[in-house]
């Protein structure tokens, strides 16, 4: 049987026409502000675990709130309100002296506005780093749903949300990106284990050919196949509006894929 080739589509997915309990069109502009000052509390709950190399069990409240951040999963805005709140009191247990201090801005929450005012490249890095994070936090909360946790996966939470509100040289994002297919492609297989041992159906479909770039666990789920080493891909004439040119190459000339 011939390989299927896996077509990259910029199209947006559609799942969400199936929500039928409020109108998306309607709630869509009040979560997405939502959803980005919940980003912007996750990344400051990042920098608290790093500006004092703290050690706390908040990697629930990480991947709840990256969970939250996905749309089509957060249709009601009470959801992601609920999620800023455990971000903040995370951070708050994480870092209890910056609450009363702000004499610096190390733990500070990031406005995402600076990430789309970055250079092209840069924001496409943060872009897809980010988009790669949601995805593969929808995948460890199926994971952990399941009674099951890979404390590897938790703490890259963390690093990877560091990332994103940083300024880094364009060379030190691509081993993020190398992480998160790693680990990507980690969790998916442990999902997929634990699904075979709980006798539930995959979260995804095997046999789809056609991957959203819009779609976060659509992303996490080509970064695992690039790290498995798959190459058969149709990236098609249209890149998405996110991916700059020399991301672009750069995920070619690193996963030794075509450059079309």
């Amino acid at each position: 049987m011939t390989k299927k080739t896996l077509i990259l589509s910029c199209q947006q997915p559609t799942e969400h026409l199936q929500l039928s309990h409020r109108n998306f069109y309607e709630q869509k502009e009040e979560v997405a502000v939502l959803q980005e000052e919940l980003l912007g509390r996750l990344v400051g709950l990042a920098r608290g675990l790093y500006a004092d190399e703290a050690f706390a069990d908040t990697h629930k409240e990480m991947i709840g709130g990256l969970f939250a951040s996905i749309f089509t999963e957060a249709f009601f805005p009470d959801f992601v309100l609920n999620a800023i709140e455990e971000a903040k009191a995370a951070k708050l247990l994480l870092t209890p002296h910056c609450a009363m201090c702000g004499s610096c801005s190390r733990t500070h929450d990031y406005d995402m506005k600076e990430m789309y005012q970055n250079d092209a490249d840069t924001r496409s890095f943060k872009s897809l780093i980010l988009l790669g994070l949601q995805g593969l936090a929808y995948y460890t909360y199926r994971l952990m749903a399941f009674g099951y946790e890979d404390q590897e996966i938790n703490d890259f939470f963390y690093r990877g949300m560091f990332s994103i509100g940083e300024e880094w040289t364009k060379q030190e994002y691509m081993p993020i990106i190398v992480e998160l297919s790693r680990l990507s492609s980690h969790c998916l297989a442990l999902l997929k284990t634990a699904c075979e041992e709980k006798k539930k159906n995959l979260p995804w479909n095997e046999e789809e050919t056609i991957f959203h770039w819009y779609d976060a666990k659509d992303v996490c789920r080509f970064l695992a196949l690039l790290h498995n080493g798959e190459k058969d891909f149709d990236f098609g004439n249209e890149r998405p509006l996110f991916l700059s040119p020399f991301v672009y190459g750069s995920l070619c000339e690193e996963y030794n894929l075509t450059h079309a």
